[in-house]
């Protein structure tokens, strides 16, 4: 009978581990037995994790210390001797291999229990590895691999130990623990050695641990069977002794300890150099951008002049430089254009005050205003174009391309005024490209100011919206949305019952005038 194994997974000591087998005889050759035979067959033993129970025959062989070879059976000899001085075994036919005596066991007992007769003899583990052949042979051909592919399954579902060599399967490093029955029998006054594998446990670096099968107290017990059809039954029970309360506290003290060391050193890693939100309601903007290129223009050697334009309701935060001006970069042909790469970035901490009427007063949102211009081997600048960028309302990364204009007056005078005097017409202050800070009008129109294309400036944003009230107001958004989405789950579903009752009402009706 194959048996299912289960998985179970700690992180506490092994040490703790503790298994009850109830090993009864329940039939004799085929026959069932008495109530006084079952209660003589009848056995129970505790195993613990890794502690050695010898059988008879390990306690007869290792007893004598002239049969002892190796440090390991060595122990195994001071161990019984020391049992034989408490008054010997306390196992009968219960018994164990643990991990070191794992290279003697039988192959047969690593898988389904299963019968050794003593006439057999088993090579060792290590035998069978260091003899194996395919540890010195080549791989093959592959010819010879594809010319076998049809010969045989491609998948092993349980391969053997030779199987694994030979293909150099992986395995992880187990600890195991054989649970064992001496069911040894006498037949015609001759002894006939039998012993049954009835759990195994493996144990993984990762505190997983197998036991196959699965305990089954309370529920029906296995069976096994013998070769002069004698019948047993055992269960295996849990018995692991419960943690004390004062060692649940210890570790729970442990762990809070544990978690508070670790928030500290997070801590330390972080820093407290972070800003709160602003009090009384007020909008922090970090602005991050970057001016990343200009193209399109008509001379080489190009640099960028940035300003931002802070209307009512905004500051700065602290004492910052409101303008940026960037490198002067020589153009490169890309794409039919030249390009001249900037890469400047800039840092602004803003602060608006009047968050109440942000999405109505889009109007008044700061921008950048930016004045390109270029210059020659004779230290001579030329206006090269205007742009305006209202800032992005939204937090996030955003990529914008801005288009430039610049004054023209007549056209062939101001052409040969900026190819050998350098100078033409420029604007008399920034604020003119949006709004004049002269201006107090209702109304602004530039109608009759000619102006003429210029090239192209491309910026890169990352914004960051940091308010208290904002937060509040999307979590309040979440839930009327949450609310809304239930109350037209709720319509939907009276609409849909409506129908139902008067398509019920009308069949009814149909049915009462063809029965009459």
């Amino acid at each position: 009978m194959e048996h299912t194994q289960h998985l179970y997974r700690t992180e506490d000591d092994l040490k703790n581990f503790c298994i009850r087998v109830h090993l009864s005889k329940v039939s004799h050759g085929g026959r069932m037995a008495g109530s006084n035979t079952h209660q003589q067959e009848a056995e129970s033993y505790i195993f613990s994790w890794q502690k050695k129970a010898f059988s008879q025959r390990e306690y007869e062989f290792y007893g004598d210390a002239y049969n002892c070879t190796s440090a390991l059976e060595s122990r195994y000899s001071r161990d019984i001797a020391r049992l034989r001085q408490e008054g010997g075994r306390q196992n009968g036919r219960l018994f164990c291999y643990i991990e070191g005596d794992q290279p003697n066991i039988p192959a047969e007992l690593c898988g389904s229990p299963n019968v050794v007769e003593p006439s057999q003899s088993e090579p060792t583990f290590a035998s069978r590895y260091f003899s194996s052949s395919a540890i010195r042979r080549r791989r093959p051909p592959r010819k010879q691999l594809l010319a076998g592919v049809g010969d045989e399954e491609p998948v092993l579902e349980r391969p053997t130990v030779e199987e694994r060599l030979a293909h150099r399967v992986p395995t992880p490093p187990l600890q195991s623990m054989y649970i064992m029955a001496d069911l040894t029998h006498s037949v015609e006054g001759i002894d006939i050695w039998e012993e049954h594998l009835l759990c195994l446990i493996q144990v993984d670096d990762g505190g997983a641990v197998s036991v196959k099968p699965d305990f089954n107290s309370g529920q029906t017990p296995y069976r096994i069977e013998t070769r002069n059809r004698d019948v047993y039954e055992y269960r295996l029970h849990q018995v692991m002794e419960p943690v004390p309360p004062e060692h649940i506290d210890q570790e729970k003290n442990l762990q809070e300890e544990i978690y508070r060391r670790k928030a500290e050193q997070l801590h330390n890693l972080v820093g407290t150099q972070f800003a709160d939100p602003p009090e009384g309601g007020a909008l922090s903007v970090v602005l991050l951008g970057e001016i990343v290129s200009a193209q399109g223009f008509e001379y080489n050697d190009i640099y960028v002049t940035a300003q931002l334009q802070l209307p009512e309701f905004w500051e700065v935060s602290g004492d910052q430089e409101l303008s940026v001006v960037t490198q002067i970069s020589r153009t490169k042909s890309k794409h039919l254009y030249n390009v001249a790469n900037f890469n400047c970035p800039f840092e602004y901490d803003l602060i608006y005050h009047n968050i109440t009427t942000i999405e109505d007063d889009l109007a008044h949102w700061p921008c950048v205003l930016m004045e390109v211009c270029s210059l020659d081997s004779w230290d001579r600048h030329r206006v090269e174009g205007y742009g305006h960028l209202p800032l992005p309302s939204s937090p996030g990364v955003h990529e914008v391309e801005v288009g430039t204009w610049r004054p023209s007056g007549t056209p062939v005078v101001d052409t040969l005024r900026r190819f050998f005097v350098g100078g033409a017409s420029r604007l008399r202050e920034m604020s003119y490209i949006s709004k004049p800070s002269d201006f107090e009008g209702r109304h602004l129109s530039k109608y009759g100011f000619q102006t003429e294309s210029s090239g192209t400036v491309d910026f890169r944003f990352n914004i960051i919206h940091q308010s208290s009230s904002s937060v509040q107001r999307f979590q309040s958004e979440q839930l009327n949305h949450a609310i809304s989405r239930h109350g037209g789950l709720r319509t939907s579903l009276a609409a849909t019952l409506d129908v139902f009752q008067r398509a019920r009402q009308k069949a009814a009706s149909v049915a009462a005038t063809l029965n009459y």
